[in-house]
């Protein structure tokens, strides 16, 4: 006889995830750990289940994978019983089958089941190559993602997930998302939409300044804190700063 119900919301990205991390840390009646996370997410449950790799060491450490994981499990064991267990990483969306039945075995004892949120896959496919480019300086164009993602579907990561646990298909642009998750849980969930994402046409600017400059990889030519200023500014939070050219021309 297994024990009580874990919920994991494995992803995906792009898909309201850190608005739903948010209103989990807030909401009453659930539990939602704070070990073992980077930002909203849980950072190490990903990073324990793979293992850190030489680019991730820059920032997370063998040692803080064990640490916090062990946190995390003790915090999971410790939360009252009224409550509802939510542990959540978008970064599990990418689980294979051979990781599959390992992360099931993370949990022993206790009776998982998967949470997926999902949107209309075009609409994912955009707001996700946005995000590409701002923050990671991705080189290919959207058409070109577009065609190396053809074949993608929610339903293919369903599928490695449901021969180990029973697994949730929710759609974040559904009217009753809201309902289903409060239902879920057990708990009133409210969900914000304060993450608009990168405009469209701040990707397209940042790539089409690399075309000129005749860049053969696509590499940053703006830091961060520059990019968020253009961001900040296309949607209306704060007024540019401009040096006006303001003398006759002719």
């Amino acid at each position: 006889m297994l024990g009580r119900t874990l919920f994991l919301h494995v992803g995906f990205p792009k898909c309201g995830s850190t608005s739903l991390q948010e209103a989990l840390s807030q909401a009453e009646g659930v539990t939602f750990p704070t070990a073992g996370r980077n930002g909203g997410e849980h950072l190490c449950l990903p990073l324990k289940l793979r293992g850190v790799d030489a680019y991730t060491s820059q920032w997370f450490s063998h040692e803080w994978v064990d640490v916090q994981y062990a946190a995390l499990m003790d915090e999971i064991e410790a939360a009252p019983a009224s409550n509802s267990v939510v542990v959540s990483s978008e970064r599990l969306a990418s689980t294979t089958p051979e990781e599959a039945p390992v992360l099931a075995a993370m949990f022993e004892g206790w009776w998982v089941e998967v949470v997926i949120v999902r949107r209309p896959a075009e609409r994912f496919i955009d707001s996700l190559w946005r995000h590409a480019v701002f923050w990671h300086d991705y080189a290919w164009e959207l058409d070109v993602l577009r065609r190396e993602m053809s074949e993608f579907s929610f339903e293919r990561t369903q599928a490695i997930f449901a021969p180990h646990f029973p697994v949730h298909m929710l759609d974040m642009d559904s009217p009753d998302y809201e309902a289903r998750l409060s239902a879920l849980f057990g708990a009133p969930i409210r969900v914000g939409h304060a993450n608009v994402g990168v405009p469209a046409a701040l990707a397209e600017l940042l790539q089409t300044n690399h075309r000129l400059m005749g860049s053969a990889r696509f590499k940053a030519a703006f830091p961060y804190a520059v990019k968020e200023a253009m961001r900040a500014a296309m949607a209306g939070e704060l007024t540019p700063e401009t040096d006006p050219f303001d003398v006759p021309i002719f």
